[in-house]
C-alpha cells in the first residue's frame, strides 16, 4: 500500500505544479492581451488624430483652389463682358454659331 501511497502523493504533487504553470500562464497571457489592447488603442487614437490633420490640410488646399477658381470665372466673366460692349456684333455672331453647333450635336443623339 506504500506504493499506492507515494504514487498518489507524486501525482497529487505534479497536478498541483501543473496547475500553478498554468495558472502563471493564463496570468502572463492575461497581462499580454491587456498590453496588445492598450497599444492598439493608443495606435488607433494616433491614426485618428493623424487623418484629422491630413483632413484639415486638405480642405485647406480645397478652400484656396475654390478661391482661385472664383476668382478665375470672375476675370472671366468681367473680359467676356468687356468684349461684349466693345464688339456686340461679333458676340451676337459667337453666341449664334454656339447655338448653331450645340443643336446640330443634341440632334445626332
Amino acid at each position: 500500500m506504500g506504493t499506492l501511497d507515494n504514487t498518489t502523493k507524486t501525482a497529487q504533487d505534479a497536478a498541483s505544479q501543473m496547475s500553478e504553470r498554468m495558472s502563471s500562464v493564463k496570468d502572463e497571457l492575461s497581462s499580454m492581451a491587456s498590453s496588445l489592447y492598450e497599444g492598439g488603442r493608443e495606435h488607433g487614437k494616433a491614426l485618428a488624430r493623424s487623418a484629422s490633420r491630413d483632413a484639415g490640410r486638405l480642405m485647406e488646399k480645397g478652400s484656396e483652389a475654390a478661391g482661385q477658381l472664383r476668382n478665375q470665372a470672375s476675370d472671366l466673366a468681367g473680359r467676356t463682358q468687356d468684349m461684349v460692349r466693345e464688339r456686340p456684333a461679333v458676340a451676337l455672331g459667337v453666341a449664334v454659331g454656339l447655338g448653331v453647333l450645340i443643336g446640330m450635336l443634341t440632334r445626332r443623339r
